[in-house]
């Protein structure tokens, strides 16, 4: 889909902290963030404008160091209830 899962981050992101991780992804996969949001636990999401772009930022971006941490960009997995 085109949203994927973030984690393995810092839970102080904040708002220029979103911001940051948001220009870190469209520079590594150089496609378009919508959307990027961090909780405190270091976890969230970010929102593409296509399956495609979401899929590239998956490749581009996983495993890669944002501010001494290693982000994870997973597949986001709808919870079945």
């Amino acid at each position: 889909g085109k949203v994927v899962w973030l984690g393995g981050l810092d839970g102080a992101l904040g708002k220029e902290g979103n911001k940051e991780l948001k220009e870190h992804i469209e520079q590594l996969a150089g496609v378009e963030v919508k959307f990027v949001n961090i909780t405190t636990k270091g976890q969230g999401g970010a929102v593409f404008n296509s399956d495609e772009d979401a899929t590239a930022a998956i490749n581009a971006a996983n495993g890669s160091e944002f501010k001494g941490k290693t982000l994870v960009v997973d597949p986001w997995v709808k919870k079945e209830k």
